[in-house]
């Protein structure tokens, strides 16, 4: 058993010794480069190099950073609407539909936290739910 381990253990040694041998000559500086370079290549080069210590911010990490915020908001209110049971059990559903077309659920979160409001009205209640109504709502006015 011993002797295994000491076998594995040359056999994995020896690999990477191979392995180092592969990646050394690539760090090393290519042969047709030249040893002495001009410490001014070009004396008529007016540009300078300057550092800026600001930084910038990345330009798609904003627009990533509303949608986000958007789709914070919008699935707090879609819960508000259907339920926090309804929202653990179909929370990607909304959220794919969301994603999908943001104005289009929009436009039906707005409609169906409406309709929420009149359900003390006759006629007006929900049949189902108000998750099956923006289900039912969202499929008309998408297409």
């Amino acid at each position: 058993m011993q002797a295994e381990r000491e076998n594995a253990k040359k056999g994995a040694e020896a690999r990477w010794a191979k392995e180092r041998e592969k990646q050394e000559p690539a760090e090393q500086m290519p042969r047709h480069m030249p040893t002495h370079v001009p410490t001014q290549c070009n004396p008529q080069s007016k540009s300078e190099s300057e550092s800026n210590s600001e930084t910038k911010p990345n330009a798609k990490a904003v627009p990533k950073r509303l949608r986000t915020a958007l789709e914070a908001e919008l699935m707090e209110r879609t819960e508000k609407l259907v339920g926090s049971v309804d929202m653990k059990a179909h929370g990607g559903l909304w959220r794919t539909l969301m994603r999908k077309d943001p104005n289009a659920y929009t436009r039906v979160l707005e409609e169906i936290e409406s309709m929420a409001k009149e359900q003390d009205i006759p006629g007006r209640q929900f049949i189902k739910s108000p998750g099956a109504a923006f289900i039912d709502l969202y499929k008309r006015w998408k297409s």
